[in-house]
């Protein structure tokens, strides 16, 4: 019969898990309309965060035949955990209650500071991470043309312009109004 493994974070393995709970949350945008009454049409999920507290021992009881004994176990294990945290790198947590998470970080930790030497309780908040990665892909040269004729569809105009510029480009009504104005200063005399 295969042996049970103790609950591990990535590399670091635990004596004991005296609890675990799972949080599962979901963002839910709410939006008021004139009736007074709320709507939402989407629902986002936040990611899974699970907070575990375990026990490390220098002399482990519920694994002794796997640990043995050793004096700076506690102290091994409590460097692990902050080189861990620094470190922000995403681990496996297998647990021995609920099964194994992949890509989790620790997002928080509470490490007791008092004597070493027998055992210590450590609580410990992971949060699941999306890991992504970034994709390549070729775009044909024929979308950044315009219409049936193939032509460039331009570029952005970072020179400045003149009023006359602007009036000569300007929209036939705006044309039209500035043409009218012109046209009766001209007959006032101004």
């Amino acid at each position: 019969m295969p042996r049970k493994r103790p609950t591990t974070l990535g590399d670091i393995e635990f004596d004991v898990l005296v609890n675990e709970t799972a949080d599962y949350k979901a963002e839910i945008p709410q939006y008021p309309v004139e009736d007074g009454y709320s709507v939402s049409d989407n629902i986002s999920l936040s990611p899974l965060t699970v907070n575990i507290t375990v026990i490390a021992s220098n002399l482990p009881v519920t694994y002794r035949d796997y640990f043995g004994n050793n004096k700076h176990r506690m102290e091994a294990v409590r460097g692990k955990l902050i080189e861990l945290y620094k470190s922000r790198k995403p681990v496996t947590y297998r647990s021995t209650i609920s099964g194994v998470y992949k890509n989790m970080v620790i997002a928080s930790m509470s490490i007791p500071r008092k004597d070493m030497s027998k055992a210590v309780e450590i609580t410990i908040g992971l949060t699941q991470i999306r890991v992504t990665k970034a994709k390549v892909v070729d775009v044909v040269s024929s979308y950044s043309r315009s219409g049936a004729t193939g032509t460039s569809a331009g570029t952005a105009s970072t020179t400045a312009e003149t009023e006359e510029d602007t009036k000569k480009k300007g929209s036939i009504l705006y044309n039209a109004v500035n043409g009218l104005s012109d046209m009766i200063s001209n007959l006032i005399g101004e």
